[in-house]
């Protein structure tokens, strides 16, 4: 907006104040400010790319995750189906975000039927975690996958949407940075307690056989690079 007072009396043409134009944050900003609560909305545009943000918040965790002795035990099995989870609640969200335009469209008493029918028809299947995903960290791709098709739609929607879509989407976003830290701090904690507990890495040998041997049984055959 700008200000452009009149001539003073004294025939003195005060300066013009411009306010400068807003600052556009990329999306790494805008996933830093959310991740640390910015309390001031957060405004997702145009060159939102969800199937880009699923892989920067799930892809280094997976990556993390195959460097632990035995990455497929059965709590890091739980804290990946979580975030499965995070990623296909993020993926309804968008759904009916993209789908509320069209529900408009019908009358108000048949907005329910519409909403059911268009979930179901847009419904996204989350992958299966398997131990040998795990261990590999390829469980992170068929996660992405989910996320990839409605990558356009709800961009071209948060381009011509109010402010209030981009909230609703921070709730979901913020949900999954929650199961993906939660994966993250497991796998510190068990860092720390064998950095603290050095009799406890023997087992480690034992626990890379156990994982190869899984690999084996689900037809997997590794390389042995050692």
């Amino acid at each position: 907006m700008t200000i452009t007072p009149g001539v003073t009396g004294y025939g003195v043409k005060p300066r013009a104040f411009v306010d400068p134009p807003a600052k556009s944050h990329t999306q790494d900003e805008l996933r830093a400010q959310r991740r640390k609560f910015v309390y001031r909305p957060l405004r997702y545009g145009a060159d939102f790319d969800l199937a880009a943000e699923v892989r920067a918040i799930v892809g280094p965790v997976a990556d993390k995750l195959t460097d632990e002795p035995c990455p497929a035990s059965s709590g890091y099995v739980e804290a990946a189906e979580a975030i499965v989870d995070a990623v296909a609640q993020l993926c309804d969200t968008a759904i009916e975000m993209v789908n509320e335009a069209k529900v408009a469209r019908v009358g108000y008493t048949d907005r329910k039927r519409a909403r059911a029918a268009l979930r179901t028809l847009h419904a996204v299947a989350p992958p299966e975690i398997t131990r040998a995903a795990l261990i590999v960290g390829s469980w992170q791709t068929g996660v992405i996958d989910m996320a990839a098709p409605l990558t356009g739609p709800l961009a071209d929607l948060l381009g011509r949407a109010t402010p209030s879509a981009s909230d609703t989407l921070v709730e979901s976003l913020r949900a999954l940075d929650r199961a993906a830290a939660a994966l993250d701090h497991r796998i510190d904690r068990a860092a720390f307690y064998r950095a603290q507990n050095p009799t406890a890495t023997t087992t480690t040998a034992n626990d890379s056989e156990a994982a190869r041997r899984t690999l084996a049984d689900l037809g997997i055959q590794m390389e042995d690079n050692s």
